[in-house]
């Protein structure tokens, strides 16, 4: 059975739960989880630069929230 798209989303997100985070814990406001996937999903979308990929990560919120909570994303 083909996987789904969310399955294959799920999987690489659970692919990242490996990689440590350096950043001291009261200090985060995101998950690395967190802005690996949204880095990853804005540069395959073809977005470079911090501030399109910010830009995009505003846009795609809703979508994004369907596969990580992203708390403190502002709603565009």
């Amino acid at each position: 059975m083909k996987p789904t798209e969310s399955q294959i989303l799920q999987d690489l997100i659970s692919g990242f739960d490996s990689i440590k985070d350096p950043i001291i814990e009261r200090k985060k406001l995101y998950l690395l989880n967190e802005l690996l996937f949204l880095i990853l999903c804005a540069t395959i979308s073809g977005y470079s630069s911090w501030e399109t990929i910010v830009d995009f990560g505003e846009a795609k919120l809703e979508w994004l929230r369907k596969y990580l909570r992203y708390e403190n994303g502002k709603t565009p």
